[in-house]
Order: C-alpha cells, then sequence, then structure tokens
C-alpha cells in the first residue's frame, strides 16, 4: 500500500498502521510534505507514531528522513547529499516547538552548512534562518549560538 503522489496524513497513517513508521512510501510522504513545506501534517505523523524525526534538505531538494526516539534523533550520514543544507527540520511530539540543548549544540555545529532549521512542536512550530554569515531574527534570544529564536508560528 502506497500514499498517492499527494500524500493525504489518512493514508499514511494507514500505511504505519500495516508496514511500519519506516516504510519507504511513509519516508516518501515525509519528503513532499518536507518540500511542499507542509509542517503540520509531519508533526501529526511524528505525535501519532510517538517519535522524534528528522529530515534534512541538500541544495538540490532532495531529502533524507530519519527516526529517533522519543527524546532525540541521530541523523545517519545523508549519502549523496550536496551542500549545503537549506533545511534541518526535527520534530518535538511531546513537547513544545523550542530549541533545547540537544538542539542548540546541533545548530552551532551545522550553521557554516545549513541555511534554515525548523522544529515541530506545540502549538506550532520555530524557525531560524540564516543568510550568508549573518543570522535573521532575534540574536538576543540565545545569544550563545550562532542562531536566533527568528520566528514562531501556530498551527
Amino acid at each position: 500500500m502506497s500514499p498517492p503522489l499527494e500524500p493525504r496524513l489518512s493514508d499514511v497513517l494507514d500505511v504505519i498502521s500495516v508496514e511500519g513508521h519506516q516504510s519507504e512510501s511513509v519516508l516518501e510522504a515525509l519528503g513532499r510534505w518536507c518540500e511542499r513545506q507542509q509542517w503540520l501534517p509531519i508533526y501529526l505523523v511524528s505525535k501519532a507514531v510517538d517519535l522524534e524525526l528528522g529530515i534534512l534538505m541538500d541544495c538540490e531538494g532532495r531529502t533524507w528522513v530519519d527516526w529517533g526516539e522519543r527524546s532525540r534523533v541521530l541523523h545517519e550520514p545523508p549519502s549523496g547529499a550536496r551542500l549545503p543544507f537549506t533545511l534541518w527540520l526535527h520534530t518535538h511530539p511531546r513537547m513544545g516547538a523550542y530549541w533545547s540543548l540537544t538542539d542548540q549544540s546541533t545548530l552551532r555545529f551545522v550553521h557554516s552548512f545549513t541555511e534554515r532549521a525548523i522544529v515541530l512542536g506545540q502549538p506550532g512550530f520555530l524557525m531560524a534562518t540564516k543568510q550568508g554569515d549573518e543570522v535573521l531574527g532575534r540574536s538576543e534570544d540565545y545569544p550563545d549560538i550562532p542562531w536566533s529564536n527568528n520566528t514562531f508560528v501556530a498551527w
């Protein structure tokens, strides 16, 4: 069973109940939603499975999806990816959208080769954006990391 080209959340949840959350069709649906910047279904899948997930998107628009645990995701090296990454996205299925200490450490590490970072949680998502070597947003929110708490958007 595969979700259609335009994946519907209900179809993806049905696939998960039969094939599991690691199913290729589930990973493809998550990648398509990411390409279309449809963040809510990504968050709802993560919440339904009760695991964090992370998505990397490279400069050619290709995505890599990794599933984690309830409180963190360890990314596998994305074989074939081209830098810079245009997006590092991850979820907090049981928490709000905020930059945890682990997230802040990751943001420090990926700053030189990632353009945008998003964390999905309740009741929306938080996005930090970098432009060149400068970061857009309010740097006073996290003065010790090279990113900012740029934009919070409620679902």
